[in-house]
């Protein structure tokens, strides 16, 4: 054989196990989902907030065209975030009374209390205070182009006792 045809043939010995060893880690199981872990989840929501980014936030909530996140589909709140971080300078989440129900090994409840402050020179204005329940659920999350799928915990809706959000924007 040349030494060309060894090459090829070992990319795709190489690829055929990557395949292999990615389908096999896409079908284990995680198990219910932990106290440490949605918190932790929360808190990376509000780095994201301080970073102003919208796409970290919308990677926990599922895809599914059905979900609402208080009473805004996901589309609506990408808009609704992306409005908020652009007309502020500097945004902080605070996150007060948290609360955790694991439920099954498929499904699982947060709830906390939730200060959204705007903050620029001299000014602090709260933009939003109330609890939130957010309602989990471990979901397929395909990669690579679908090539293989992992289950994650992502949010599949969510209740608010504050003001109404879809009153904030043009929806």
């Amino acid at each position: 054989m040349k030494r060309s045809s060894w090459i090829v043939l070992s990319l795709c010995v190489v690829l055929a196990g990557t395949l292999v060893f990615l389908y096999r880690v896409s079908q284990m199981s995680s198990g219910p989902l932990t106290e440490a872990q949605a918190r932790e989840m929360v808190q990376k929501m509000q780095t994201a907030v301080a970073h102003k980014n919208v796409n970290a936030i919308m990677d926990y909530i599922t895809t599914d065209s059905d979900v609402k996140v208080a009473n805004l589909k996901r589309d609506q709140l990408r808009v609704l975030l992306a409005r908020a971080f652009h007309s502020a300078t500097e945004m902080r989440a605070d996150v007060t009374n948290f609360g955790f129900q694991g439920g099954t090994t498929e499904d699982a409840t947060a709830e906390f209390d939730l200060s959204l402050n705007h903050e620029e020179t001299g000014l602090h204005a709260e933009v939003y205070s109330g609890h939130i329940t957010l309602h989990l659920h471990k979901t397929a999350v395909p990669h690579l182009f679908g090539l293989y799928s992992t289950h994650e915990w992502r949010i599949i809706g969510g209740e608010t006792s504050g003001p109404d959000p879809s009153n904030f924007g043009d929806f």
